[in-house]
């Protein structure tokens, strides 16, 4: 098997004719020294996410003692809760790339101002055209991932810190293709064909951490807050590694003393529907971007589809609102990637629904 990151530009097996080959070649002309960040853009935006991601942690490793007495007191308690979501590109009529998510998550009763989430989760990604048997040329390859992982995140005065490990498969046991097949056939979607082509099984081990902070508080009227806050974080492992970092601004009641904004990076925990404060009513917008380093969902054996080269920067804008009424709390956020590969759409949208409820 050859990786798409070593930007080599693989031969199609000896059944490809002539014509898909040269389109290959047109689509896909990358030598190794042109997976390097060339541009005078990217090379900013590189800068800008090292920045945040130095600076983000740089403030809170000296804030966090200092703000160690403002956490919640140990006799806080916090009850167990269960969450489900949906995360799904059809929300912004697409299908195509991440297509979709499903996550079943429990945490269980403990102190208020620290948690624990275990999630089961499920995530695909298809080509856009998905009547072919096989992936065309320059479109992403059929990929499921399931994992579970554990999670935990601490809630202090200034922000949160967040870590979590996973383990899993990266392959046909995960069953994204039985998911997808069954939501289509719900749905009244074209039928998928192009499973077949999907990579054999893999280990899928990752580990993460994420930190928030708050930069800006201010109270606009009674009970109505705005919060303006920054995160950093990182992801590593044998699906993908990355760096992000990104800001975000809330408004509404309960943006203090809780879990920042729904985190939308691949593989992260979401703590933010789960978490929510009772009464806690909140809009959001963010803009946030990721260093890709490497990226298996992308990978191929080039006899059953044509490798892609990996995008090293992904760049996100989102909007969403977090609701709470009694024991439940619903999310919903709206997300624009930037491309993650080379020959990909330029952009890609998708939605993600997450409903929590508290057990009492």
């Amino acid at each position: 098997m050859k990786n798409q990151h070593t930007g080599w530009t693989p031969q199609l097996d000896e059944h490809r004719n002539a014509r898909q080959v040269g389109a290959r070649s047109q689509l896909d002309p990358l030598k190794p020294s042109t997976t390097m960040i060339s541009s005078l853009g990217r090379v900013q935006l590189v800068r800008l996410v090292c920045a945040l991601w130095c600076v983000t942690l740089g403030y809170t490793i000296g804030a966090d003692h200092a703000l160690a007495d403002d956490t919640f007191p140990a006799s806080s308690d916090r009850l167990a809760r269960f969450a489900f979501e949906y995360n799904n590109d059809l929300f912004a009529g697409t299908d195509r790339d991440y297509t979709g998510a499903t996550r079943f998550a429990w945490s269980p009763a403990g102190t208020r101002g620290e948690g624990t989430l275990f999630t089961l989760s499920q995530e695909a990604w298809t080509p856009d055209d998905t009547t072919a048997e096989r992936p065309p040329i320059g479109q992403h390859p059929y990929t499921g991932w399931l994992y579970l992982s554990a999670a935990r995140a601490t809630i202090v005065a200034e922000g949160t810190w967040m870590q979590y490990a996973s383990i899993g498969v990266l392959g046909p046991s995960s069953r994204a293709e039985a998911v997808q097949r069954f939501l289509h056939k719900a749905s009244g979607s074209a039928a998928v064909n192009g499973w077949d082509s999907e990579l054999g099984d893999r280990v899928a081990l990752q580990l993460g951490l994420r930190k928030d902070v708050s930069a800006l508080r201010h109270r606009i009227a009674s009970g109505v807050e705005l919060d303006l806050g920054a995160h950093a974080g990182a992801g590593f492992g044998t699906v993908m590694g990355y760096l992000h970092a990104g800001t975000s601004l809330r408004i509404g009641r309960g943006t203090t003393y809780t879990v920042g904004p729904p985190d939308t990076v691949p593989g992260a925990p979401d703590f933010a529907a789960a978490f929510a404060p009772m009464k806690a009513r909140y809009v959001h917008i963010g803009i946030g971007a990721r260093a890709v380093g490497w990226d298996a969902t992308l990978d191929t054996d080039n006899l059953r589809a044509a490798s892609v080269n990996i995008e090293p920067l992904v760049a996100d804008m989102r909007a969403g609102i977090v609701a709470s009424f009694g024991c439940w709390r619903l999310a919903y956020t709206h997300v624009l990637n930037t491309r993650t590969y080379r020959t990909g759409i330029a952009t890609h949208t998708f939605g993600s629904l997450n409903i929590a409820r508290s057990l009492r």
